[in-house]
């Protein structure tokens, strides 16, 4: 469970006094929706306003429901979970960071072998364990490990990852023999790994030991990547799917469209809030490329051979 503190309860007071709300939307993602209802009855029972639980799927803070909420009269948005993405919404929005609780201490100093080919390390995490940075790199460099910390592009926060974001890895890739990633999951490890050539070691806050992502999982995420190149020089007919989301939509598929056609590619614009496989089911289609969210090719599973854009882009497959 999860439970508002009282200094993001006090933010969430001035924000409905500062804009005058009267109708309030409150968003998460999926982890945080059993605790959801006690804190929307809070909001509304103490500020003597209505209030909506948005139950739309949430992808994180790029995620932001604001039109659709507009036209349905609500005044402002409170989206917890995540660190502020979007600067320009249609109605007032607020975001409410999540930080989880951990002790890295131990596991760290078990595992300080684990470290011993690599003199410097670069530090990268999610939003959730971003202020355990300070303590890790502490105790690091107390143990004769030298750490960077990069400033990424898009994410607000020194040694922030986001999905659609790797830079803050990227930044320091001459600085660094290897990563350390601290959450779970293997999504941004892999990416780092892939976009910067440099072994990356996981912190999984959820177990007590480190592990580096193996070659053998690389060369299988690269086998899978030319299997789906091939796939795609042999398509006709290409499905482009394109979502609506505010901070994930990209505005240049009709670019995208012409420099695939260029290449003999019959291509659909495929249009969708929320993409998923059983709203193309019944279309002729023997490839699809996917310009939303890049998790999107990981997470989900396709009857078609599926890609994100931005392969299409590195591996010089259109010009």
């Amino acid at each position: 469970m999860f439970n508002l503190s009282a200094k993001d309860y006090n933010k969430i007071v001035k924000f409905i006094k500062k804009n005058n709300i009267q109708i309030l939307a409150i968003q998460a993602p999926e982890g945080l929706k059993t605790s959801i209802q006690e804190i929307e009855l809070k909001i509304r029972s103490n500020n003597n306003i209505l209030t909506a639980i948005y139950i739309e799927p949430c992808y994180g803070a790029c995620d932001i429901p604001d039109l659709n909420l507009k036209e349905l009269g609500f005044q402002g948005i409170v989206h917890i979970g995540h660190s502020q993405y979007i600067n320009s919404t249609e109605i007032p929005t607020l975001y409410i960071e999540l930080y989880l609780e951990n002790n890295f201490e131990p596991t760290l100093k078990s595992s300080l072998n684990i470290f011993k080919p690599y003199k410097n390390i670069g530090l990268i995490t999610t939003i959730q364990y971003i202020k355990h940075l300070d303590a890790i790199e502490k105790t690091l460099n107390s143990n004769g490990i030298k750490t960077h910390i990069g400033k990424p592009k898009i994410a607000k926060q020194d040694g922030q990852i986001l999905g659609c974001d790797q830079s803050v890895a990227i930044v320091i890739k001459d600085k660094v023999d290897a990563y350390l990633y601290i959450g779970t999951g293997r999504f941004h490890p892999l990416g780092v790994a892939k976009a910067t050539g440099r072994p990356v070691l996981l912190l999984n806050p959820e177990n007590t030991k480190i592990e580096e992502i193996d070659k053998t999982e690389l060369d299988k995420e690269e086998k899978k990547t030319a299997i789906k190149i091939s796939k795609f020089n042999d398509a006709i007919r290409i499905g482009l799917l394109v979502t609506t989301k505010k901070g994930q939509a990209n505005r240049n598929y009709i670019e995208i469209k012409e420099k695939l056609e260029k290449i003999g590619k019959e291509v659909y614009i495929l249009i969708a809030d929320n993409i998923s496989p059983e709203k193309i089911e019944g279309l002729k289609l023997d490839f699809l490329i996917n310009t939303a969210c890049p998790r999107i090719e990981e997470d989900t599973i396709y009857s078609q051979p599926l890609i994100n854009w931005d392969k299409i882009i590195t591996e010089d497959l259109i010009s």
